[in-house]
């Protein structure tokens, strides 16, 4: 399931470049157990952030990769930008394109939200 190249050379030209691919793999809605989404999906028993290591490592090895928080990046929107970048699926959303793998969002720092943060990595040692 190879993601293809993304096309442009900021994120906002980035931004859910590559259609139809998802944490998961293609299929919508993303199957039970696939991450922490929002509770009108149903597909995990969480209704807001999960503990981290929840769910199954992906084909990567990568545990958590979809759902619960959109992580703050070092990117900004584009070069004239202050707003920086968000990537990744929240527990947040149900709108297809908003879980796309190739998802990107921008905030300017301030409140603190439930759905925005950080994400610890964890693998499977392969």
């Amino acid at each position: 399931m190879g993601l293809g190249q993304e096309k442009g050379d900021t994120p906002e030209e980035k931004d859910e470049g590559i259609k139809g691919v998802y944490p998961w793999g293609r299929e919508w809605p993303p199957p039970k157990g696939a991450g922490n989404y929002d509770e009108r999906l149903r597909k995990d028993n969480f209704g807001y952030t999960s503990p981290v290591g929840s769910f199954g490592a992906g084909k990567l090895g990568l545990y958590d990769l979809g759902g619960n928080v959109s992580e703050w990046c070092e990117d900004y929107w584009n070069h004239t930008s202050a707003r920086q970048v968000l990537r990744d699926a929240c527990w947040f959303t149900t709108r297809p394109d908003s879980l796309l793998s190739s998802y990107r969002d921008y905030r300017t720092s301030g409140p603190r939200r439930s759905f925005d943060g950080f994400r610890c990595v964890l693998t499977n040692g392969k």
